[in-house]
């Protein structure tokens, strides 16, 4: 699945106005490729991962998702069937919430990748497991976006594991 933004915001509205989250110009997240969202600000890369999965409108601007036709050219709508995305949180998981702790990340991203989603978002994959299971993890996701051709975007400013991803990077600021 492709993913092109266009002049993308997100802003909070208060009392006195609006406040900036985010704001992305013109750009395209590429089928079977892993993103990273970077920058300092988690709640701009949390913002952008829920407007991905259709959580959150966004203020200004569009994301269309691009699927692959028979005849070979992509096609784009600004809507994706929910049976073709996976959202996995480190917190407060709500599509498991029996698996509510932070340890048991792989099992949610197991359970996700069952579906075969075309775009996968991911929440911090590592935030606090062990070594080892952060490589489990890492492994899933370059099998998955190999195997199946899905798109995964997540959050994460580890530059090690991203090189280990082999990872493109998009500032989300």
């Amino acid at each position: 699945m492709n993913i092109r933004y266009e002049n993308l915001s997100y802003a909070i509205r208060e009392r006195d106005g609006e406040k900036p989250v985010f704001s992305l110009g013109h750009g395209q997240i590429d089928h079977a490729s892993i993103t990273a969202l970077i920058g300092s600000d988690r709640a701009a890369q949390r913002a952008f991962l829920e407007i991905a999965a259709g959580l959150l409108q966004p203020t200004d601007g569009r994301l269309t998702y691009g699927t692959l036709g028979k005849d070979g050219r992509w096609r784009y709508s600004p809507e994706i069937p929910h049976e073709r995305l996976a959202l996995v949180r480190s917190k407060r998981n709500s599509f498991l919430p029996w698996l509510r702790r932070r340890q048991d990340y792989p099992a949610l991203l197991r359970t996700a990748l069952l579906r075969r989603p075309e775009l996968l978002l991911l929440d911090e994959p590592s935030a606090p497991i062990r070594e080892d299971e952060e490589l489990e993890i890492d492994e899933l996701l370059l099998e998955t976006t190999r195997k199946n051709g899905t798109t995964v975007i997540l959050i994460s400013g580890d530059t090690e594991r991203l090189a280990r991803l082999k990872a493109l990077t998009l500032a989300v600021t």
